[in-house]
Order: C-alpha cells, then sequence, then structure tokens
C-alpha cells in the first residue's frame, strides 16, 4: 500500500514554542493521561508544530508503529536534522522534513526499510553520508536545486528509487552515493557536475544510459 504525503488529517499535532523538550514523559502523559507512554508509542500518524531539540526526534525515534511523519513546521537547532535520528525504523513509510531544514545528518534514515517518499525541503543544502542508504522501498524523492553536498553512500541501496535529476547546484557526486540503485534506468548528469567519485553508479544493474558532460574531469 503505498502512504500518500497528504495524510496529515487525523494526525496529533503537538505544538511547542520554546526551546525546551516538548515531548517528555511529562508531557506526553498530560495529552493522554495514565497511560499516556502506551498510547504515544502506538500512534501511527504524527504533526508536530514549533521549535524542538534533538531529544524531542529521539522520543519520536521510539514510536515502533509511525508511519507517517510530518515535521514540515518544526525548527530544529541549527536547521540540522541529526545523525541518526530515525534510522532503522521498521515501518515509517513518508516523512515531510522541516522546510526550514539546511542539512540532513549521516545515517538519518538508514535502514528504513518501508520508507517510501520523502518530501526535502526546497532550501536543503546538504544530506550526510549514508542518509538514506538502505531504504529499499523508498521511490517518491526529489533533490532540490539548493543541494550543495551529497555525502558518500547517502542513497546507496535505494532499490526501488528508479528516477532523479541531478540538482543544478552540486558539483560532486561522492563515493557510492547511487550504488546498488538496481531500479535506475537512466541518468543525466547535468553541467554543473565537476567530479563523479569512485563507484557512485556501482551496482546499478538497470542502468541502461548515462550522459557524462565534458565539464566533468574526474
Amino acid at each position: 500500500m503505498k502512504t500518500s504525503m497528504n495524510e496529515s488529517d487525523t494526525a496529533l499535532n503537538v505544538h511547542s514554542h520554546n526551546e525546551k523538550s516538548v515531548l517528555t514523559y511529562r508531557h506526553i502523559h498530560s495529552v493522554f493521561g495514565s497511560n499516556g507512554m502506551f498510547t504515544w508509542r502506538r500512534r501511527t500518524k504524527l504533526a508536530v508544530k514549533g521549535s524542538l531539540n534533538y531529544s524531542d526526534i529521539s522520543y519520536i525515534h521510539q514510536m515502533p508503529e509511525l508511519l507517517y511523519l510530518d515535521v514540515g513546521s518544526v525548527v530544529l537547532p541549527n536547521n540540522y536534522f541529526p545523525d541518526n535520528a530515525i534510522s532503522s525504523h521498521e515501518k515509517l513509510e513518508a516523512v515531510i522534513l522541516p522546510v526550514s531544514l539546511d542539512s540532513i545528518g549521516a545515517s538519518a534514515f538508514r535502514w528504513c526499510e518501508r520508507l517510501q517518499a520523502v518530501r526535502l525541503p526546497k532550501k536543503l543544502k546538504s544530506i550526510g553520508a549514508y542518509a538514506f542508504a538502505g531504504c529499499i522501498n523508498l521511490y517518491d524523492i526529489e533533490l532540490p536545486n539548493s543541494l550543495l553536498h551529497l555525502e558518500k553512500y547517502a542513497f546507496s541501496g535505494c532499490k526501488s528509487l528508479y528516477t532523479l535529476k541531478i540538482p543544478s547546484k552540486l558539483q560532486r557526486i561522492s563515493d557510492y552515493t547511487f550504488s546498488k540503485c538496481i531500479s535506475l534506468t537512466e541518468i543525466k548528469i547535468p553541467g554543473n557536475i565537476r567530479e563523479i567519485g569512485y563507484k557512485s553508479f556501482s551496482g546499478c544493474s538497470g542502468l541502461r544510459e548515462i550522459s557524462i558532460p565534458s565539464t566533468v574531469k574526474t
């Protein structure tokens, strides 16, 4: 079953207006009552608005039944989605990331094997190493033209990724970035790319055509 990126109508909304952690045991208890933590952990959809910190992201990671996460209206410290934030989550299928986000940390969604769709912000500048590596069902993601850094193994092993557009400001495709993306059939490297790293597209067994411009030196 494909998960719609617009399924926020029944999601829980938790509001924060300060820099303190809001997704604490005390807060969850006040929202859901004496069985708050049990109820919280059973949520399948969550929409969060306001300022959150990394402890809040950790609480979200501890929601094993979560399918849909909308943090599009969230502000995080330094506009950074932390390393290993949601890694190895077993059920998450769709994510909307903060519109204010500048960077996604290393292994942020690594091994989220059911993840299908991710909405990236239009101002995103950096995607860390292994950020989406091993997301074998990821097929719906669009790299914004604002992207300046795409680190090694960022999308390695994304077996369902069948199409991608290289951003217009990116100058380097790092080592193993799209390795083992077996569903990719065609890639057009734009003229802004100056370097293609070691085995960036290795193991892309479905790849039939790749266009490399003269601007690429290594």
